[in-house]
Protein backbone atom coordinates (compact mmCIF):
# COMPACT_ATOMS: atom_id res chain seq x y z
CA UNK A 1 0.00 0.00 0.00
CA UNK A 2 2.96 2.28 0.04
CA UNK A 3 3.29 2.93 -3.58
CA UNK A 4 2.66 6.21 -4.80
CA UNK A 5 -0.87 7.14 -6.16
CA UNK A 6 0.34 8.11 -9.85
CA UNK A 7 0.68 4.36 -10.83
CA UNK A 8 -3.31 4.68 -10.48
CA UNK A 9 -2.98 7.38 -13.41
CA UNK A 10 -0.16 5.14 -15.27
CA UNK A 11 -2.05 1.75 -15.29
CA UNK A 12 -5.88 3.17 -15.93
CA UNK A 13 -6.55 0.45 -18.50
CA UNK A 14 -8.93 1.63 -21.57
CA UNK A 15 -10.60 -1.15 -24.08
CA UNK A 16 -8.29 -2.05 -26.84
CA UNK A 17 -6.99 0.61 -29.31
CA UNK A 18 -7.53 3.16 -26.65
CA UNK A 19 -4.85 5.60 -25.92
CA UNK A 20 -4.56 6.95 -22.08
CA UNK A 21 -4.77 10.75 -21.67
CA UNK A 22 -1.65 11.70 -19.62
CA UNK A 23 -1.65 15.15 -20.50
CA UNK A 24 -3.36 16.62 -16.98
CA UNK A 25 -2.62 15.68 -13.12
CA UNK A 26 -4.58 13.60 -10.88
CA UNK A 27 -6.25 13.97 -7.92
CA UNK A 28 -7.25 12.03 -5.32
CA UNK A 29 -9.46 12.76 -2.11
CA UNK A 30 -11.63 10.98 0.33
CA UNK A 31 -15.50 11.04 -1.12
CA UNK A 32 -17.07 14.37 -0.34
CA UNK A 33 -14.16 16.85 0.14
CA UNK A 34 -13.42 19.52 -2.52
CA UNK A 35 -9.61 19.40 -2.78
CA UNK A 36 -7.61 16.37 -3.10
CA UNK A 37 -3.64 15.58 -2.87
CA UNK A 38 -1.36 15.51 -6.02
CA UNK A 39 -1.21 12.14 -7.27
CA UNK A 40 2.35 12.24 -8.07
CA UNK A 41 3.67 12.47 -4.51
CA UNK A 42 0.65 11.18 -2.65
CA UNK A 43 1.74 7.49 -1.60
CA UNK A 44 -1.66 5.34 -0.62
CA UNK A 45 -0.97 4.82 2.84
CA UNK A 46 -1.51 8.77 3.17
CA UNK A 47 -4.83 7.96 2.46
CA UNK A 48 -5.65 5.89 5.20
CA UNK A 49 -7.66 3.99 3.53
CA UNK A 50 -10.18 1.68 5.31
CA UNK A 51 -12.62 -1.47 4.52
CA UNK A 52 -16.08 -0.14 3.18
CA UNK A 53 -14.88 3.27 2.41
CA UNK A 54 -14.20 4.75 -0.63
CA UNK A 55 -11.99 7.53 -2.03
CA UNK A 56 -12.27 9.83 -5.42
CA UNK A 57 -9.75 9.72 -8.41
CA UNK A 58 -10.28 12.59 -10.52
CA UNK A 59 -8.92 11.85 -13.86
CA UNK A 60 -7.87 13.91 -16.60
CA UNK A 61 -9.60 17.67 -15.93
CA UNK A 62 -10.79 18.64 -19.55
CA UNK A 63 -13.41 16.05 -19.78
CA UNK A 64 -13.76 15.39 -16.02
CA UNK A 65 -13.64 11.35 -15.75
CA UNK A 66 -14.22 11.20 -11.45
CA UNK A 67 -14.23 8.01 -10.47
CA UNK A 68 -14.76 6.53 -7.12
CA UNK A 69 -12.78 3.84 -5.76
CA UNK A 70 -14.25 1.84 -2.82
CA UNK A 71 -11.65 -0.45 -0.50
CA UNK A 72 -13.66 -3.77 -0.52
CA UNK A 73 -9.82 -5.84 0.85
CA UNK A 74 -6.56 -4.30 2.21
CA UNK A 75 -4.16 -7.74 1.53
CA UNK A 76 -0.50 -8.06 1.40
CA UNK A 77 1.00 -7.11 -1.55
CA UNK A 78 1.84 -10.57 -3.62
CA UNK A 79 5.50 -10.06 -5.23
CA UNK A 80 4.55 -11.47 -8.94
CA UNK A 81 1.31 -9.74 -9.28
CA UNK A 82 1.63 -6.11 -11.00
CA UNK A 83 -0.59 -3.76 -8.90
CA UNK A 84 -2.57 -1.37 -8.77
CA UNK A 85 -4.99 -3.81 -10.96
CA UNK A 86 -9.08 -3.79 -11.64
CA UNK A 87 -10.88 -6.43 -9.82
CA UNK A 88 -14.53 -4.88 -11.31
CA UNK A 89 -15.82 -1.94 -13.51
CA UNK A 90 -19.21 -0.42 -13.85
CA UNK A 91 -19.93 1.73 -16.56
CA UNK A 92 -18.41 2.04 -19.96
CA UNK A 93 -15.66 3.89 -20.37
CA UNK A 94 -15.15 7.01 -21.94
CA UNK A 95 -14.72 7.83 -25.87
CA UNK A 96 -11.33 8.67 -26.63
CA UNK A 97 -10.25 12.08 -28.13
CA UNK A 98 -11.23 12.63 -31.75
CA UNK A 99 -8.03 14.73 -32.46
CA UNK A 100 -5.78 11.81 -30.88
Amino acid sequence: MSGVCSRLHQSARLPAGRIRDRRGPVRLAAVGESDGEDARTTKLDALKLELQRAFGYWFDFGDDWYHQISVERIEQAIPTVTYPRVIKRVGKSPPQYCQE
